[in-house]
């Protein structure tokens, strides 16, 4: 079975993966703990020592695939929401490409990517809605390395935002495409992603610190003003719809506290993600992988 592995800052989450057109298989979900600095923004900065510990995972388990499909979760991707003229199909790319260099000031070694999000008319003129994605070629090589050293062949690399997209997109998790929010909680990082009618609206990142002894309610009620930041956000679109329900999936051992407070103090309906119909297998929680699986995916 081919594997999807996660590259977070600290933490690599891999998942074997068998893939139909309509269905996920997986099994053997484990995660490889890493240390503070050896992946940052620039990529994999301690190569060595992830190899090690990657390897050492895969030898334990006694897993022998070659193929893989690689998540690209942390600080090393950047996204940005344009908004440009509809064009021909083999124009997009270059637009946007110089869209993401002027706007960010990225150097021409930056690897732009986008996915279209969806049409906007405004009076007689049709924009694409596009959510841009650049990553260093450097970066991006320190990946792509990581496999080779480890005898890996990846046939896909994807971004945590995209792979939530199609997770999402094959979800059944509202009756008539109600507003909800997906909600990613790493031990780190908290990721708030807004969707309405299945299409992907906001995303919004906040990092997560240690809980202070005795602070843990103070550490939770700052989760609950980022998600209600969101929540108010909403009410500003266009349809004045509310959220409906917020979903919660991620590695954080306090996730089951934080969506029960969260329904508590907001007054909105939360659950965890729950277990797709595509997706079968695993005796262990599916809710630390689900962005490795959903990289796995085809479109």
């Amino acid at each position: 079975m081919p594997l999807s592995i996660e590259i977070r800052t600290r933490q690599l989450q891999v998942v074997q993966t068998t893939v139909t057109k309509n269905r996920v298989h997986y099994k053997n979900t484990f995660s490889v703990d890493l240390e503070e600095g050896w992946v940052d923004a620039k990529g994999i900065v301690n190569q060595i020592a992830v190899v090690f510990a990657l390897n050492q995972a895969l030898e334990s388990r006694g897993i022998k695939e070659k193929k893989c499909t690689l998540c690209i979760n942390n600080h090393s991707v950047i996204y940005r929401e344009l908004l440009i003229p509809k064009v021909e199909d083999k124009r997009i790319p270059f637009i946007v490409r110089s869209e993401m260099i002027a706007s960010l000031d990225l150097t021409t070694d930056h690897l732009v990517d986008f996915i279209i999000l969806e049409e906007v008319t405004d009076g007689h003129k049709t924009n694409l809605r596009v959510l841009a994605v650049a990553i260093a070629q450097k970066a991006l090589g320190s990946y792509v390395d990581l496999c080779m050293k480890l005898g890996l062949r990846p046939d896909v690399i994807d971004t945590a935002t995209s792979s939530v997209i199609k997770l999402v997109e094959k979800s059944d998790l509202t009756k008539a495409g109600e507003p909800i929010i997906v909600a990613d909680v790493e031990k780190d990082v908290m990721r708030l992603y807004l969707f309405e009618h299945k299409k992907y609206i906001l995303i919004r990142n906040t990092k997560l610190n240690e809980i202070e002894d005795g602070k843990k309610a103070d550490w939770i009620s700052d989760i609950e003003d980022n998600i209600n930041k969101m929540l108010q956000y909403q009410f500003t679109r266009e349809s004045h719809t509310g959220v409906e329900k917020v979903f919660f999936f991620g590695n954080h051992p306090l996730i089951n506290e934080i969506q029960d407070s969260v329904k508590d103090n907001l007054s909105v309906e939360t659950s965890l993600y729950p277990k797709p119909d595509f997706l079968s297998g695993g005796e262990e929680s599916y809710l630390p992988y689900l962005n490795a699986i959903g990289a796995a995916l085809r479109k």
